[in-house]
């Protein structure tokens, strides 16, 4: 691993052009490279930070669309906390995890259920890392467009707010600024966890199947699509449960996919 200083790391983003959209927190210096000129290539402004602090105090200062963290950046090792930290200081960032080592599963699950949005071990194909995290920025300016086409669904631009299944009081959804509330409280939903609510709203009552929800909510499929959904699943009831809300509201179609609750077909 080749490591950068803080003072390197400032003068290290006037390569990138444009207004900061994604902040990138690697303390491998050729990896943070890498990262930088990929997602740049999308045209897109890009802050390379070497450490968690100097990471927390750029999202203190100013909004970003996404945010690329290493393992590595958290101190002692301690990713979900970090993952918490920077989801509570900008709750509808995108945030997408990487890794040079092979984490057991646990420790992924645990990083779905901090408030990350995407998992992605290195070394990595740039064609795939630019086009996942392309995916994250796309369901985080979905939770904020509030209407539009979507996967041949069309949304209802006429309501601002929707109320998502059966119980007193819903699940209200602003499609607006991406927000989600619950007895007057917000829920702190990522991107993706908003979008999955959304789909499965937006269904009727029917269910989606795992291959449906992985292209709309996680632009993944196969074995790994599934299990990064069946995790974000898990984190969303958790969310729930911790909200006075029914944590079976996401019901799984054993085999199949997943209904809301609310429903009859």
């Amino acid at each position: 691993m080749r490591p950068f200083s803080e003072s390197h790391a400032r003068s290290f983003t006037t390569l990138f052009d444009g207004s900061p959209s994604i902040l990138v927190v690697d303390p491998d210096r050729e990896y943070a490279e890498i990262i930088g000129d990929t997602l740049n290539r999308d045209r897109r402004g890009v802050r390379v930070a070497p450490s968690a602090r100097v990471a927390l105090e750029w999202l203190q200062q100013s909004p970003h669309h996404a945010v690329v963290l290493d393992q590595d950046a958290a101190e002692g090792g301690v990713l979900p906390g970090l993952v918490r930290v920077i989801r509570q200081l900008q709750p509808s960032i995108g945030l997408v995890v990487t890794s040079q080592r092979r984490v057991s599963v646990a420790e992924t699950v645990a990083c779905f259920d901090a408030g990350a949005d995407e998992y992605i071990e290195k070394p990595f194909h740039p064609g795939e890392f630019a086009a996942r995290v392309r995916a994250v920025l796309r369901r985080v300016v979905a939770v904020h467009a509030g209407g539009g086409m979507h996967a041949g669904v069309t949304y209802d631009e006429a309501r601002d707010v929707i109320e998502v299944g059966d119980g007193e009081p819903p699940i209200e959804l602003d499609l607006q600024n991406g927000t989600a509330r619950h007895a007057g409280r917000r829920l702190e939903l990522t991107a993706t966890e908003f979008t999955l609510l959304r789909e499965l709203h937006q269904a009727r009552g029917h269910v989606l199947s795992y291959q449906t929800l992985n292209g709309r909510v996680l632009g993944a499929g196969g074995e790994e699509g599934a299990a990064r959904l069946k995790s974000h699943v898990s984190a969303l009831r958790q969310k729930l449960r911790a909200a006075g809300a029914d944590p079976d509201l996401v019901r799984n179609a054993r085999g199949i996919g997943y209904v809301l609750a609310e429903a009859t077909a």
